[in-house]
């Protein structure tokens, strides 16, 4: 069942492969030193490759530990980006925030190599999603999930989440948002990338039920899938993070992603893309199994069309998008196609963020939609297809693993096109104090004050460069505007500060030809 205009995106569908034997670069050598004063950080490494490909390559930054690099470095220079040749003495300069002059103790930076080859094609990854999995994922997950009527498994299961996520090695964390007495929780695992922390890919579901339904296909079939394509994804180096996140209360009014998109997204943090699936796993090839809303004949008169031809079987996938996340609708209609070609999908656009069309709204996209981010809603369709929708027969024995393991591989080979491996090699090293940072320049126009080394409370010189025969009049000034110290400055010469001052802020003010330049500086 696909729609007749995708045709053009056959262009977007590529497949990740090379030769096995491409072996991936190797970083060795590296060292990290940061200038406190300028916030300047000098990263040196040596880099080789067999094939001598060219590389590019990625530095980020953190400050938590490594487990997850936030920062921005795109104003970073030398032997950083595409392309770089392989060999040794590189060296890269990142003037980094004012937010990390502070940081030396937790900052951490992070190195890539990638040579843009690949040992491992989409379609052998997503062939490692195991409907076997799928099925005891669902087990573990089936049972009232509800926070009065089966709060004891509502809580088993937000441990078994967050414990998956943990077996896989992602960060972990939990967002909390309060309801009435009830404190809800979105459970998150995010696998971070290799090269871009900062562009990030979600893939959701809600883990909640209503108070007597055990949730098999609402929407222990969507978690399944997660899971399943978390497992899978753990081991790649991928080129932008990929965040798994399970929903509380879905079921409350869609609560726990109205929370989340205002709240729980972090600072830095570009959402790229969502994927979220809620109720993957029904399906039915008897004729008329598939029922439609009122109207739907008018609104959406091409995908009815398809619907009639195949005698209303509700064999397919719906994948919903509003006018903002098309490509994300073409993208996943493309992978099926190239990847998954058993699976059918049926394609549904709405305009806006589909305030006209409520029924497009009904699950944890309409959020995303809403703040102006690409989503797009994965469904078997709900009450229009599933007889046990919201009801104590929502039950295991209910679903179609054929179906719920074709829609997980293409989910996998979506995110897998927009985030593909590196075939790279990344290194991690603390980053420390860099003692031949021995310079605080002031410019002033033509000529420029010289402070070396970088001031302490015990002495530092101050020169000039390039002044000419210019003499100046140079102060040293406590933030509260007191003159401390102040003389006159010769060109060619140098004046020795000799004086205990305490630790702290300061200010050197220099003056030449009427002219007046102040400079913030720190005294260690």
């Amino acid at each position: 069942m696909r729609n007749i205009c995708l045709f053009v995106l056959s262009q977007l569908v590529f497949c990740i492969s090379i030769q096995a034997q491409n072996s991936p670069p190797v970083l060795s050598n590296i060292t990290a030193l940061a200038d406190t004063i300028l916030h300047k950080l000098t990263v040196t490494y040596d880099v080789s490759d067999a094939e001598n490909d060219s590389l590019e390559i990625f530095l980020n930054a953190s400050t938590n530990g490594g487990l997850y690099f936030p920062y921005n470095t795109s104003n970073a220079t030398g032997d950083v980006g595409f392309p770089v040749t392989p060999g040794t003495g590189k060296r890269i300069v990142w003037y980094y925030p004012d937010s990390l002059s502070l940081m030396l103790p937790s900052f951490i930076a992070k190195l890539a190599a990638d040579d843009h080859a690949s040992g491992i094609s989409i379609q052998q990854i997503i062939e490692q999603i195991d409907s076997n999995r799928l099925k005891q994922n669902v087990q573990l997950l089936e049972g009232i999930r509800h926070r009065t009527t089966g709060a004891t498994h509502l809580e088993a299961v937000r441990d078994s989440l967050l414990a998956r996520f943990q077996q896989y090695d992602l960060e972990t964390r939990i967002h909390q948002f309060p309801y009435n007495n009830y404190t809800g929780e979105n459970i998150i695992g995010k696998k971070s990338s290799a090269v871009n922390d900062t562009r990030t890919y979600i893939v959701d579901g809600h883990y909640d039920t209503v108070d007597d339904s055990p949730g098999a296909d609402d929407n222990a079939s969507a978690l399944a899938g997660i899971l399943e394509i978390a497992r899978v994804l753990a081991p790649l180096q991928l080129t932008s993070a990929v965040e798994f996140i399970g929903f509380d209360l879905e079921e409350q009014s869609l609560l726990g992603s109205e929370a989340f998109v205002p709240g729980g997204i972090q600072p830095d943090e570009k959402i790229a893309g969502v994927f979220n699936m809620d109720m993957i796993g029904y399906f039915s090839n008897q004729p008329f199994s598939q029922t439609l809303p009122q109207g739907f004949d008018i609104i959406f008169p091409d995908l009815y069309a398809e619907l009639v031809a195949n005698d209303f079987r509700a064999n397919f996938i719906i994948s919903t998008a509003n006018t903002n996340s098309n490509s994300l609708l073409f993208l996943f209609d493309s992978m099926a196609t190239q990847y998954v070609p058993d699976l059918l999908v049926g394609n549904i656009s709405v305009p806006g963020n589909g305030t006209i069309i409520a029924d497009s709204r009904r699950s944890d996209h309409a959020a995303f939609w809403d703040a102006g981010y690409k989503a797009l809603h994965l469904s078997d369709g709900a009450e229009t297809r599933n007889p046990y929708y919201h009801g104590p027969a929502d039950t295991i024995g209910t679903l179609n693993f054929t179906f719920m393991h074709q829609i997980t591989q293409a989910v996998a080979a979506s995110l897998l096109h927009l985030s593909p491996p590196a075939h790279a090699d990344i290194e991690i090293v603390q980053v420390t104090g860099d003692p031949a940072s021995s310079i605080t320049k002031i410019e002033m126009g033509d000529c420029n004050i010289l402070l070396s080394p970088n001031p302490t409370s015990g002495s530092f010189k101050i020169s000039a460069a390039d002044c000419g025969t210019e003499t100046m009049q140079v102060k040293l000034i406590s933030v509260e505007g007191k003159t401390i110290w102040e003389g006159q400055l010769h060109a060619g010469k140098e004046l020795e500060f000799t004086e205990s001052i305490l630790p702290g802020y300061y200010f050197v003010e220099a003056r030449n030809s009427g002219k007046s330049y102040l400079e913030k500086i720190v005294v260690e």
